[in-house]
């Protein structure tokens, strides 16, 4: 395997940062940075928590990629944003897609020679461990879309719910 380690010790958010720099040459042999992958300290404290950065190059700045996703401590995945958002119902989602216009959408398109469409599976399981199986009881929601907006002070008013239940 490989390893990197920062040489300076810090406790700060972002700090002790390694990271993997991708550069390529240009025509006029210009180097420019591509894209990164960062790990860096996720908080202010003595402790071991850390976020894994993905920053790719807008075409706008040769040696400053713009992040791209972050998986945080939490393991939350967040796209468009560094921070998860808790405010959503009052729980934290674990992947998280942020934007304005088109950059808050998410396409799910399948290619296919067949008569197969694209899916969505929102599945329930009572077992609390992966691919093990318990069945699941009456009244149990199988899962669910919820359409919630901003009241103002949060993200916890739900405007309607379309959800499946044995």
């Amino acid at each position: 395997g490989v390893s990197l380690k920062n040489e300076s010790p810090e406790d700060t958010d972002g700090g002790r940062e390694s990271k993997v720099t991708f550069k390529g040459l240009q025509s006029g042999q210009e180097e420019s940075t591509l894209a990164e992958i960062q790990a860096s300290h996720d908080g202010t404290s003595d402790d071991e928590k850390g976020d894994l950065i993905f920053k790719t190059n807008d075409g706008s700045d040769g040696s400053s990629p713009t992040e791209a996703m972050r998986i945080d401590s939490g393991q939350n995945v967040l796209i468009g944003k560094t921070d998860a958002e808790t405010t959503i119902s009052g729980g934290t989602p674990a992947f998280q897609l942020t934007g304005a216009g088109f950059d808050s959408a998410l396409a799910i398109t399948r290619r296919d020679a067949n008569q197969y469409g694209a899916s969505l599976f929102l599945s329930k399981s009572r077992n609390t461990t992966a691919n093990s199986h318990t069945i699941v009881q009456n009244n149990d929601v199988l899962g669910s879309i919820n359409f919630v907006g901003d009241d103002g002070t949060n993200l916890d008013t739900y405007g309607a719910s379309i959800a499946a239940e044995v």
